[in-house]
């Protein structure tokens, strides 16, 4: 395995990750809304641990929307849009994931 195939790796496991949190959040959603909508879902001031660099990158927002990873950036630089749900993160973790 070459280094971009490692690199490769560690993207499709974040993503991964990222869509069983959204999945999860969905789920929790949908409880509340039409079962054939998908509505963008924005988790707010999140920290992201990339997988092609050796640090955490703080106070992210990441916007999802189905199947879809939409934005992930600075929390001050994102637009999330009105209709999204807005998951707020700050001061939360799970320590039981690692």
């Amino acid at each position: 395995m070459g280094i971009g195939d490692s690199v490769r790796t560690r993207i499709l496991i974040s993503a991964l990750f990222l869509l069983v949190f959204q999945h999860a959040a969905t789920t929790e959603a949908r409880e509340t809304q039409h079962p054939g909508s998908s509505l963008p879902i924005a988790f707010l001031h999140v920290n992201v641990i990339p997988m092609d660099r050796d640090h955490v990158v703080e106070d992210q927002t990441v916007v999802t929307q189905g199947d879809r990873i939409l934005q992930i950036d600075d929390f001050k630089r994102v637009t999330v849009p009105l209709e999204a749900q807005r998951i707020e993160a700050k001061g939360k973790s799970d320590s039981g994931t690692c």
